[in-house]
């Protein structure tokens, strides 16, 4: 039987070594937290869970002077900042430094108040432990009491050290060498300088650049081999942060075909969150997330999130956000919403909840979170059901599920990797802010007094980081790295440190990214049936259409294939456009002139407010166009004292011209003293009025609006009216664009058979409803 145990970094490394492993009898593989939980001698104690932490932190935090950390004391916020203290008084006890201490080391006074408040936090919370009879691991790290018997049921103990051992860490590792044989495997680069020099004030002569194999027990090296210099890595350079899954897709397939197996190959993501990115385009499901999938995209935890939108702010945004949601859920929510928290509530309403759950796994984790939360209860005395719900949901969305149906190539955050080796490589997002990580840890002391009171500084953790990419690309057979380079990003420093090149991507991964079909434009299926534009009415927008693009025409006008249109609070330009034509036509209803610019704007925004707004932001633009038409009101008193009037509003009108009918609703013709003036209000924008006849031109709506007012009498102008400016810009070739429209409705008359292509021109697709069914969204 084998005697020996092999202390790993992370359970992952144990998996990696095992696949590494012959066969016969095996040691006994351990994580090193496993490790250390077994080692210390821990009985008749009661160890406090998080959440039982939680409580006596909270319990302990009610003094006068805790709102000077600048955490608020309300549960909610209080949860979510309990991890920065707790990470502080975990960091202290593991480098067995006396919080007392950071007194002396604070030379400057800079964090006196700070420390002093944590220092009386820490002993309010001792006393709460001591009060449940609880031995949190904080405060008895300070002395060591071994397990003896569990350890001597080993021969011999190695422990491989990836990057940093804590001095409590070391203090149990020296501890246990004491009774059985106990050696360490460590790596030492120019990295992990501060662990290598702990080593040293152990009289091990630890050499920078070796892989070194030294016995705790008799502070002996046993071996110390040279590693090999970093072999040539390079980074491309990207502009755009998605192309790096085409990038990751590619060098996954290369190094597969150089012969490296896929279970060897890791694509390390420095931002977990890049992993849904890659999860979104792994269409063959090659590739296998460590971190699993996030609650946070699973339909239970949308459903209480658009319940919470609609419940705080029933806008018409929102009012679509639960539109699909059981109203017997909503209501139900709704009925608890504001009254004080129970417990039963909650249960209740993840009954509820669970029934609309498949996947077993999510409902696990709902009632397993339930479960937890239980003895949290009792802090949450005088909040609603809104507080406690959302505590709760945050807590279930942090939770993930794990990945079990994935493929041979792992998807893991840069510690994962740490004691593993790969033979492929590939990193992504190697950009300023998430190489290097920043730590929370650093939240309440500035680096020159954690350097005086012996604590790890953020250049200490960020050379620790560099260690671990170090270790990952030197064990690796092929490399990859890629970083974004563009307004919001920048490439991290760590490439100049580590001595990595850097070079602009040469090579187009869109296509790995999607199928190349996609691009392809004229593969497009091929639309052709018979249209006669002498049978169907034929508007400026429909004509419009056609000339931009056969293909959208045929989807508006014939397919009758409507827009879709997304429920949104602030008010689109059009229907802005559409309310100030309204508001108009009824002010010029009342009569056809105004003796002043005041007594305009008085009839405008009287008409304005018979529209029954409820959305304060709707009621805001529309207060702003009414402020915003100053220059119309004095533009519109001038031509009344010219002696214009308006004859007729949004006026219908037909009109046969090359065996077309010609159909539209003209804004405004107003009556002045030359003849008749068509005009067409916009608040958007127009085709120029300015410039002759271009092959290009798709806009003729001035020439159609003349030919129908053509039977109300003599039409001497055409023109916009900008509400912006105040001003009509005139039609200065109208008799061209006329004849050109004329020659237009000519030709589309006498063809009855139409293949409905697609515009050359890209750029028209940009804006363009039916982009999708062409295929360019892109």
């Amino acid at each position: 039987m084998n005697r020996n145990c092999v202390v790993y970094p992370t359970s992952r490394a144990i998996r990696n070594a095992l696949d590494g492993c012959s066969e016969g009898f095996l040691p006994t593989f351990m994580g090193m937290s496993d490790f250390l939980d077994r080692v210390i001698f821990t009985e008749n104690v009661i160890i406090p869970d998080n959440d039982l932490r939680l409580l006596g932190l909270y319990e302990a935090s009610d003094f006068s002077s805790f709102i000077s950390l600048h955490i608020e004391r309300n549960f909610f916020t209080f949860i979510q900042n309990s991890q920065y203290i707790f990470r502080f008084f975990e960091e202290l006890s593991g480098e067995i430094v006396d919080i007392s201490a950071l007194e002396n080391a604070d030379i400057y006074g800079e964090y006196e108040e700070h420390i002093t408040i944590l220092k009386y936090l820490l002993h309010r919370y001792k006393e709460v432990c001591v009060a449940n009879h609880w031995s949190d691991p904080i405060f008895s790290k300070s002395t060591v009491q071994i397990n003896e018997g569990y350890v001597k049921e080993f021969d011999h103990i190695t422990v491989h050290v990836e990057g940093y051992l804590s001095r409590y860490e070391l203090k149990v590792l020296e501890a246990c060498a004491a009774l059985v044989t106990l050696e360490c495997v460590y790596h030492a680069t120019a990295y992990n300088d501060k662990m290598s020099q702990r080593l040293r004030e152990l009289s091990l002569d630890i050499v920078q650049g070796h892989r070194v194999e030294f016995s705790l027990s008799t502070l002996e090296i046993s071996e110390s081999i040279a590693i090999d210099k970093l072999r040539h890595v390079q980074c491309e350079v990207f502009s755009n942060r998605l192309l790096q899954v085409g990038f990751v897709k590619a060098k996954i397939a290369q190094m597969v075909n150089q012969g490296i197996d896929p279970r060897a190959v890791v694509v390390v993501v420095p931002d977990e969150q890049f992993a849904n990115y890659l999860r979104l385009f792994d269409d063959v499901s090659n590739l296998n997330f460590a971190m699993g999938t996030s609650m946070g995209d699973e339909p239970i935890i949308k459903t209480i999130e658009a319940i919470e939108l609609f419940l705080d702010e029933n806008s018409v945004e929102n009012k679509a956000r639960v539109s699909k949601i059981s109203s017997d859920l909503i209501e139900w929510v709704k009925a608890h919403y504001y009254s004080p928290f129970e417990y039963a509530d909650l249960e209740q309403l993840c009954t509820i909840l669970s029934e609309g759950i498949s996947n077993e796994d999510v409902k696990a984790i709902v009632f397993e979170e339930l479960n937890h939360f239980k003895p949290l209860s009792q802090a949450l005395g005088g909040v609603d059901f809104k507080a406690a719900m959302r505590i709760f949901f945050n807590r279930v969305k942090s939770r993930s599920i794990d990945d079990v149906g994935g493929g041979k190539i792992t998807v893991m955050g840069l510690l994962e990797t740490r004691g593993m080796s790969f033979e492929g490589v590939i990193v992504v997002d190697f950009n300023e802010g998430y190489v290097p990580h920043r730590s929370q840890k650093d939240l309440f002391l500035n680096t020159q007094t954690r350097k005086i009171a012996d604590l790890p500084t953020t250049s200490d953790r960020e050379s620790l980081q560099k260690h671990y990419y170090w270790m990952l690309f030197n064990r690796a057979r092929q490399v990859s790295i890629s970083c974004v380079n563009n307004a919001e990003s920048v490439p991290s420093r760590f490439l100049l440190q580590l001595g990595i090149g850097m070079s602009e991507s040469q090579l187009d991964y869109t296509n790995a990214i999607l199928p190349q079909s996609v691009f392809n434009e004229r593969k497009k299926r091929h639309i052709e049936s018979r249209y006669d534009f002498t049978a169907y009415p034929l508007s400026a927008s429909g004509l419009k259409s056609f000339l931009t693009c056969k293909r959208q025409f045929y989807y508006k006008y014939i397919e009758k294939i409507k827009e879709h249109e997304k429920a949104q609070d602030l008010s689109k330009e059009r229907e802005i456009g559409n309310r100030l034509h309204g508001a108009l036509e009824k002010v010029y209803a009342i009569a056809d002139y105004y003796e002043s610019a005041l007594k305009i704007k008085e009839a405008l925004g009287s008409a304005l407010r018979e529209y029954e707004v409820q959305d304060v932001m709707q009621r805001y633009v529309q207060d702003l166009w009414l402020e915003k038409l100053t220059l119309f009101y004095d533009y519109e008193n001038t031509r009344f004292t010219q002696g214009s009037r308006v004859a007729y509003r949004e006026k219908e009108g037909d009109a046969l011209v090359c065996g077309i009918r010609l159909v539209g609703r003209i804004d405004r013709i107003d009556q002045t003293l030359e003849g008749l003036e068509v005009l067409d209000y916009k608040t958007g924008k127009y085709a120029s009025t300015s410039h002759d006849v271009r092959e290009e031109d798709v806009d003729y709506q001035l020439s159609i609006y003349a030919l129908l007012a053509a039977p109300l009498g003599n039409v001497v102008r055409c023109g916009v009216y900008d509400l912006n400016t105040g001003k009509i810009e005139f039609e200065q070739f109208l008799e061209s664009k006329t004849q050109k429209l004329k020659t237009i409705l000519e030709e589309i008359a006498s063809q009855k058979q139409w293949v409905w292509e697609m515009c050359e021109d890209l750029s028209r697709c940009r804006y363009c409803t039916y982009a999708t069914l062409c295929e360019r969204e892109l």
